[in-house]
């Protein structure tokens, strides 16, 4: 009787420590099935915002070798051009689809093959209609009261800078940022340490 009893209460025992351990490994199985998950989800925003990075540099330099790419094209379609007048200018179009195109204008960043007086600009375009020269002329002077009062390029531009060195950075910042279709800081950050190094030679 009593050795019955015994194997009964051993039993029940047996049972409570085989529930109990059963309850312990679901939790752990819980947790590490929750923990898993969270691994997962981590792995997975690490790798698009990784992907996010590559994308946006790899555009970076595809924006970077386009340029390089039209700066030669421009240079080579120059070739021989000297003096006053117009030059080739290659930049992109505007809309969603931009394409590459290829255009005569001044070069703002070369003062001498500016023209000096109207007759002189008149001879090197070759436009002699008036009403076109007038419409020139409110396009220029809109663009210049534009700029001067709303000058992205002003913020980045060295106060320690000669005043031609200034207006030639705001010059070639603008073209190329307009030309290549980058931004005005990425531009900037393209063009300045040139200038920054130019100028530390000069002092």
């Amino acid at each position: 009787m009593f050795n019955d009893v015994r194997g009964v209460a051993i039993g029940e025992v047996k049972k409570d420590l085989t529930r109990k351990a059963f309850h312990e490994t679901i939790v752990l199985l819980r947790e590490t099935v929750e923990n898993e998950s969270e691994t997962i989800t981590l792995l997975k925003e690490e790798q698009k915002m990784t992907t996010e990075a590559n994308e946006k540099e790899a555009a970076k330099q595809a924006r970077k070798d386009r340029a390089e790419a039209m700066q030669a094209k421009e240079d080579k379609l120059n070739e021989g051009r000297t003096g006053k007048g117009t030059r080739v200018a290659v930049g992109m179009s505007r809309g969603k689809n931009p394409v590459e195109v290829v255009y005569e204008a001044f070069d703002e960043s070369k003062p001498d093959t500016l023209p000096k007086s109207l007759s002189e600009f008149m001879d090197l375009t070759k436009v002699s209609d008036e009403p076109a020269i007038v419409g020139f002329l409110v396009d220029g002077y809109n663009s210049a009261q534009y700029t001067a009062a709303s000058d992205p390029v002003a913020e980045f531009v060295n106060p320690a800078w000669d005043d031609d060195v200034q207006k030639q950075f705001r010059i070639v910042v603008r073209n190329y940022s307009q030309a290549t279709g980058v931004s005005i800081e990425d531009a900037v950050a393209l063009i300045k340490p040139g200038i920054e190094a130019s100028q530390k030679k000069v002092a």
